[in-house]
């Protein structure tokens, strides 16, 4: 899996939470939301390609919630990377909460003429009602990701 830094917002701490690289939250009160942002990351072929895998990531967020109000959906770059940025609302079937959630896609740096590649998932996610309060936190620190050389 792919090596990389990344700076976590002021107050943060590392989460606890398993398949995920890393997760860090925010303090928070207990039976509140969590804000938290987490980095995953899997294999995929070469020739995968980042705009119908993002695509697909957001399908399945839509397949599981039932309704997500995208508010933004643009291509840029993370750790000299292209990235494809969504941001959304969403409602936790669950727990019945709006959640917003920013989810960055992109694959870490491989060898031109490897096999595989690892697509790299960030997601910043909060309550809705927080969303004002960290959404420029959340675009900050994903902005934040480097890469760094050889594999964890």
């Amino acid at each position: 899996m792919p090596a990389f830094s990344l700076d976590a917002p002021d107050g943060w701490e590392v989460v606890p939470l398993s398949g995920v690289l890393l997760a860090v939250g925010s303090p928070h009160a207990p039976g509140t939301f969590r804000p938290s942002i987490t980095v995953m990351a899997q294999r995929e072929l070469a020739d995968t390609e980042l705009g119908p895998i993002a695509d697909l990531l957001l399908r399945e967020i839509r397949t599981a919630t039932g309704d997500v109000k995208l508010a933004g959906d643009w291509h840029g770059q993370v750790g000299g990377q292209p990235a494809r940025w969504q941001e959304f609302a969403f409602v936790e079937p669950v727990a019945k909460t709006t959640l917003f959630q920013i989810q960055v896609t992109l694959f870490a740096p491989s060898a031109p003429d490897a096999p595989v590649k690892d697509l790299v998932q960030v997601h910043g996610t909060c309550a809705g009602r927080d969303a004002p309060r960290l959404h420029q936190t959340y675009r900050e620190t994903i902005s934040s990701l480097r890469f760094c050389s050889g594999d964890a």
